[in-house]
């Protein structure tokens, strides 16, 4: 939090599901508060898979909620960053069956996990492993969907 300049003091905790996501509705009633005591919202942490709890949060669900009380209230949309520990969290599909694709995922992201997987097949060493990860995964960043 200190790295945006914010301050901890400004920090808001948002209540979480049993699934360790992010509660939609207590992100509402806070934002909500904030907003009624003549604040501003201007950042919202969401996480898209984290190496402790496996926490994914419903971002279009933020997204719509900022969305939400900006309007009423008359303010910017909030900043929501989504934040990701991707290598660990890349971890996890190591076994995982991609011509069954029994999570439903679409074409893009199977085509990002099975580059992912071929390249950590061949690699021993971590820090070659983390920049392949990161050169991958910056040609889907920078496609159109994502910008």
């Amino acid at each position: 939090m200190e790295a945006t300049g914010l301050g901890t003091n400004n920090l808001i905790r948002i209540k979480t599901n049993k699934d360790h996501s992010m509660d939609m509705e207590d992100l509402r009633c806070q934002m909500e508060r904030v907003a009624q005591g003549g604040g501003i919202p201007v950042y919202i942490v969401a996480t898209t898979g984290t190496t402790d709890a496996i926490a994914i949060d419903d971002v279009k669900g933020v997204r719509e909620t900022a969305e939400t009380i900006a309007e009423k209230y008359d303010l910017k949309v909030p900043h929501i960053h989504a934040d990701s520990a991707l290598g660990g969290f890349f971890a996890f599909f190591n076994e995982y069956d991609v011509s069954e694709n029994p999570l439903q995922f679409s074409d893009g992201i199977l085509r990002m996990l099975k580059e992912i997987k071929a390249k950590f097949q061949h690699l021993s060493l971590l820090q070659t492993r983390c920049a392949l990860i990161f050169k991958s995964l910056a040609k889907h960043l920078t496609h159109p969907v994502y910008s």
